[in-house]
């Protein structure tokens, strides 16, 4: 796993230490996609590896604490390149919940959240929308606090019939 992630980390790191300030808007942007491209490349990586980690039967899942404004920070940057693209409007709505210090694992809530807007980009037209809602779903029991996570968007949504195969084994 070294191989891949090692000389991607080097790239990420190197392009954040390009002065961006000297430069014109449109190198700016340049560097920007860069980044974007270098971190959506990462999480691809990350993903391939995960499925390895999963079949051998290794996959950690970690419980840290988090804020969700952070997470959603991260699933914004991952996402608006994405959706900017398809001139798509991404709207994320977290403000009731932004401060919650979540326990959990960040990263595999992310690549879940993640891979679901991403999967709504695909298959929302040009113009449309995605709306990420994190909302409270109850009140805080012994040190817990229930929190729901939802995508919404306006593309053609999943055939009746489809719906009984979300859950089965990917062939």
């Amino acid at each position: 796993s070294h191989e891949l992630r090692t000389p991607l980390n080097s790239v990420i790191n190197n392009a954040v230490l390009i002065d961006a300030e000297r430069m014109s808007d449109s190198q700016r942007q340049i560097v920007d996609s860069l980044l974007s491209s270098a971190a959506a490349l990462r999480h691809r990586v990350n993903e391939v590896l995960d499925v390895r980690m999963i079949e051998a039967g290794s996959l950690t899942i970690l419980s840290e604490p988090f804020r969700i404004s952070a997470l959603m920070k991260t699933i914004r940057d991952m996402a608006e390149p994405l959706t900017l693209s398809k001139n798509i409007e991404l709207s994320i709505f977290a403000d009731d919940v932004a401060d919650i210090v979540l326990q959990s694992d960040p990263a595999r809530l992310e690549q879940v959240i993640t891979n679901l807007v991403t999967n709504a980009v695909k298959f929302t037209p040009e113009s449309g929308s995605i709306e990420i809602r994190v909302e409270r779903e109850g009140p805080e029991t012994s040190g817990k606090i229930p929190v729901r996570f939802s995508i919404a968007d306006t593309g053609p949504g999943i055939l009746k019939d489809d719906l009984k195969k979300i859950w089965l084994p990917f062939h």
